[in-house]
């Protein structure tokens, strides 16, 4: 294999891992579609602060206004921020039992599921895959308190592994092939 095919090679799968574990959004795309039929899903949550993920609230301005104006009028909720263009909910609060009936109302009334039907056309090894990922992702999120994603350790990996392939080993295709994969990886990726 020539230097310029085994680039080529490293910049395909690049890009087919960039689009994989995606531009800002984290799961392919048949993920994406499936995750529009989940109504609410928490992200992450810490005592006094919980982010979800509504697909209903992407490009609705009208619900996020409402939102943000009746959530933010609850007592215990210190602040309330709506992002239309990520669909994302974050809320700041004080009083964990408040906040359980308020993610149960806005499960039961606000973000109920209106048909099952789109989501059983999904093939079940995608949705497994789909899991994995989106598991996968969480736990290092979790562990890492946020200041890796899947996407991003994947990248350093790869940009470790290049840099020392490169400088230590003097491998002159594999190391700068995964070099490209780790700067394809960190293209779309997005400062927390």
């Amino acid at each position: 294999m020539s230097y310029a095919s085994g680039f080529m090679l490293g910049a395909s799968i690049g890009r087919a891992l960039h689009g994989v574990l995606g531009t800002g959004d984290m799961l392919p795309a048949i993920c994406q579609d499936r995750l529009q039929h989940r109504p609410l899903k928490l992200v992450h949550g810490l005592p006094g602060r919980r982010r979800y993920y509504a697909s209903r609230l992407i490009r609705n301005m009208p619900l996020a206004d409402l939102l943000e104006r009746y959530i933010a009028m609850m007592p215990f909720v210190r602040q309330v921020q709506v992002d239309v263009m990520t669909g994302s909910l974050l809320i700041l609060y004080d009083g964990e039992k408040q906040m359980e009936e308020l993610e149960i109302f806005l499960r039961a009334r606000v973000f109920a599921e209106v048909s099952k039907q789109k989501e059983n056309q999904i093939p079940r090894a995608s949705q497994a895959v789909c899991d994995i990922i989106s598991k996968a992702n969480g736990i290092v999120s979790c562990h890492t308190a946020n200041c890796f994603d899947l996407k991003s350790l994947l990248s350093f990996t790869f940009l470790f592994r290049g840099v020392r392939k490169v400088l230590v080993q003097g491998q002159r295709p594999s190391g700068p092939q995964m070099l490209w994969w780790a700067i394809s990886l960190m293209r779309g990726w997005r400062s927390l």
